[in-house]
């Protein structure tokens, strides 16, 4: 296995050196940035594609890998810019990811046990229209069937209002 490893980071150095030695930069950051992914280095990927970006702000493909990049890497503000971007050119793949985005919000939220803002994002989510086998289907559900608990204040109001149905 570490030799593997080794032997995969010593490619990658490799080409890294030849791709330098070329003459388009951002070809280069592109064949980096594929590299990097195909060996699961997630970040450094997203490096190399952002820098590609930057040069050439026009290409979807890698806007769309950059943003689902950023989710792998639990970089959700970054994410959530490069499917922004993404908007304008693929809007179809951009709301996939915005989906995702806000998905991953609530799920940290709900995680946290901050149910209301967990419940925001699911919102949001279903608001950007995305598609999702995990999308809840109410504002108090989340992925699973789980209910999120009741607020106080909603607790309060439904008792008050079956004490005056009496």
């Amino acid at each position: 296995m570490l030799l593997t490893l080794s032997l995969r980071v010593t490619r990658l150095l490799e080409r890294h050196t030849a791709l330098l030695a070329g003459e388009d930069r951002a070809e280069t950051e592109k064949a980096l940035g594929e590299s990097f992914a195909a060996v699961d280095q997630h970040l450094l990927a997203a490096i190399h594609f952002a820098r590609y970006v930057a040069r050439v702000p026009g290409d979807a493909e890698v806007l769309n890998r950059l943003g689902c990049l950023y989710l792998k890497v639990d970089k959700l503000e970054e994410a959530a810019d490069s499917f922004r971007r993404l908007m304008k050119l693929d809007p179809e793949s951009a709301k996939t990811g915005l989906f995702g985005v806000e998905l991953k919000l609530g799920e940290k939220f709900y995680t946290a046990h901050e149910y209301r803002k967990a419940a925001d994002r699911f919102v949001a989510a279903e608001a950007v229209g995305g598609t999702d086998a995990k999308r809840p289907s109410s504002r108090n559900q989340v992925p699973g069937g789980q209910r999120l608990p009741a607020s106080r204040s909603s607790a309060r109001s439904r008792r008050s209002a079956s004490v005056s149905s009496l």
